[in-house]
């Protein structure tokens, strides 16, 4: 997870420009929780047609070392989080 905003948009503007898997059809979302350190934001790429789409996605990503998990696509919009 990420520890600001700002970090979590600066990764989905260079994952976006290095990885033809985050094209023009993916729109991201943060998903914020609070952990015993303080609040993280997650990112989440979507949405996929379904949960074998998103599998098979993410275990492309995995094979390029982006770190990768298939989850519930649902959060707040990235470009309205301020």
């Amino acid at each position: 997870g990420y520890r600001s905003l700002a970090s979590l948009k600066r990764s989905w503007s260079d994952m976006t420009s290095r990885y033809a898997e985050f094209g023009a059809k993916m729109e991201p979302l943060a998903r914020l929780r609070e952990t015993d350190s303080g609040m993280e934001a997650r990112l989440l790429a979507g949405p996929y047609p379904n949960q074998a789409e998103a599998a098979k996605s993410c275990m492309r990503l995995k094979a390029m070392g982006v770190g990768c998990a298939v989850t519930v696509y649902t959060g707040q919009p990235l470009a309205a989080v301020k």
